[in-house]
């Protein structure tokens, strides 16, 4: 064919059959409700979630930030990352686990949002022709290690170096001030950082786009099932006289066009648990900082919303987390290790030596937090730091004497732990102690109560080892472990 013939019967083509294409795809997204879900009217989430987040080690992990150079501050690359990942699950001995990747788009973290297009190459292995085949291999290579490698993204925030920052301000999806000002919310990276108008992205069909494309980039988000979305916020648009609340509408929609494709949606919280907003309960299943509050622990259970421990916290917010580190210890909180992994306060410096302090947050924070959310909250009793949660089937956590115990089997004692392993299908037990301690008695559980003899594993960042075998009498083991010890114990056959 004559090639300009060619060219004229495409764009004919477009011109008449578009309008049809859009019609038929409106469906999908158009017609997606944004409708408050009250999840308390069925007890469950509005669509069941594709991951169990009350029996899972959740986490993000800090890769890159922009060099204000054109370039990026690594801080692990993605091999990095998946020999990090072998130890973490190693520690953990195998537990479900969730990592969201920070800083793998552009040069890192924050990075010419809104923007999604391209992964981060300074991450890539030598021998792949780009990060994101790199990306791709990590999280195939990851679920060996019973980890599932996701992505954090931003949907809130817009820079004005952005590829798509243009368009977004020609279309008016920046929110902007009463005077006409785009609506300023931060700076990051030495950048201005504005507003989105959740409502005019999602109405002019940029929301989808967005989505779609990251999917593209990341075919395996969708066997992946879940994506963080950070800083998940929604302001007043003042300019086109848009309410906060509007803005959430469209907040919902998102997620929920996420769910069609079978995708979790995963935030972060910062007051607004706390202050009683809506939250998106049974929409979003998990958040970077669970700010839950007393009433909101006896409230919802952890299958419907739960989250990580206040541990990152501790040091910027001193009361507001010791509060909240007495709730974890009430209703269970589990850690997020990127305070571990990476100097918070030093700029993301990777901490090369974080074993130690993964291992307290995760023995002390994750395990017993996944026991205490098989069972119902029933009732809380006494104030402060005298109160006492009582579970279903004789569990109980008391804050007065630092003690978890069910139905007489004491599973904490301050920060020496005795805790079945919820997730393995043989009869195992994890002890650890914080400070160590010589000859403790610990008694076992009802079900191992023919067991004459028990095998000793360490457990550490290379696995499991051997270390001797003990005898069991009247149900009971003497312990002694070392400071920051963790011991794995199984029935001896």
């Amino acid at each position: 064919m004559n090639p300009i013939k060619k060219y004229l019967s495409c764009w004919i083509y477009y011109f008449l059959l578009l309008p049809g294409i859009t019609k038929a795809q409106q469906p999908e997204w158009k017609n997606i409700s944004g409708a408050y879900y009250d999840w308390a009217k069925t007890g469950k989430p509005e669509t069941p979630y594709a991951h169990k987040y009350e029996k899972t080690l959740v986490m993000h992990l800090m890769l890159a930030t922009p060099d204000g150079k054109g370039g990026s501050n690594v801080r692990r690359t993605f091999e990095e990352v998946f020999k990090l990942v072998k130890e973490v699950d190693a520690i953990t001995h195998k537990i479900p686990k969730i990592i969201y990747l920070v800083g793998w788009q552009y040069n890192g973290h924050d990075d010419l949002y809104p923007a999604w297009h391209e992964v981060n190459n300074a991450l890539k292995r030598p021998q792949d022709s780009s990060g994101q085949q790199s990306l791709i291999w990590l999280y195939n290579e990851c679920k060996n290690y019973n980890t599932t490698i996701s992505v954090h993204v931003n949907m809130a925030d817009a820079y004005n170096n952005s590829p798509l920052w243009d368009t977004y301000w020609k279309e008016g999806i920046i929110a902007r001030e009463k005077n006409g000002e785009p609506l300023k919310i931060g700076a990051y990276n030495g950048l201005d950082a504005y507003q989105i108008s959740f409502k005019q992205e999602w109405e002019k069909g940029y929301s989808t786009k967005r989505i779609d494309e990251l999917i593209l980039l990341l075919p395996f988000l969708k066997e992946a099932k879940t994506v963080l979305l950070d800083a998940y916020f929604s302001r007043e648009n003042q300019y086109l006289n848009i309410p906060q609340q509007e803005e959430e509408i469209y907040q919902r929609r998102v997620i929920r066009f996420f769910r069609t494709k079978g995708i979790d949606v995963v935030q972060e919280s910062f007051s607004r648990l706390r202050e009683g907003k809506d939250h998106f309960i049974g929409l979003s299943p998990w958040f970077v900082w669970f700010d839950q509050i007393e009433s909101g622990f006896m409230k919802v259970p952890a299958s419907i919303a739960t989250g990580g421990g206040p541990f990152l916290f501790l040091k910027q917010f001193p009361t507001l987390a010791a509060e909240q580190m007495q709730l974890g210890f009430l209703f269970g909180m589990s850690t997020r290790g990127e305070d571990c992994f990476n100097d918070l306060e030093d700029d993301f410096r990777t901490i090369t030596n974080w074993h130690d302090a993964f291992k307290e947050q995760f023995f002390t924070g994750t395990l017993p937090y996944v026991y205490l959310n098989q069972y119902k909250r029933e009732r809380l009793e006494g104030n402060g730091l005298q109160r006492v949660a009582y579970y279903n089937d004789g569990l109980l956590s008391s804050l007065k004497d630092s003690v978890i115990s069910h139905k007489g089997f004491i599973l904490r004692e301050g920060n020496n732990v005795f805790v079945p392993v919820i997730w393995s299908q043989k009869r195992e037990i994890i002890a650890y102690s914080s400070r160590g301690y010589i000859s403790k008695t610990w008694k076992l559980p009802e079900n191992w109560s023919k067991v004459k003899a028990v095998n000793l594993f360490q457990i550490d960042e290379k696995g499991i080892h051997f270390l001797n075998k003990e005898k069991i009498e009247n149900r009971t083991i003497r312990l002694t472990l070392k400071e920051k010890q963790a011991i794995l114990i199984l029935p001896k056959s």
